[in-house]
């Protein structure tokens, strides 16, 4: 399946036509055969939190440095 070959794009187009799915269903399904396959890791999917919560961090500290400072 196109899935296995690492054709994301395929894979939407293929589970668009044959399950009658929409673009956004389509997408999250093949993202989770992918990772019932172990082809991507979760984190791999989308933006990771890491960097988002740091952002937050930084800018509650700049805060409390302003307001203490």
């Amino acid at each position: 399946m196109a899935v296995r070959q690492g054709k994301k794009i395929e894979a939407i187009k293929i589970l668009r036509e044959t399950e009658n799915l929409s673009l956004v269903d389509a997408k999250a399904r093949a993202e989770q055969l992918q990772f019932k396959l172990g082809l991507v890791n979760p984190t791999q999917s989308g933006q990771s939190g890491c960097s988002t919560s740091a952002f937050v961090l930084a800018a509650v500290l700049s805060v409390i440095y302003l307001v203490l400072g």
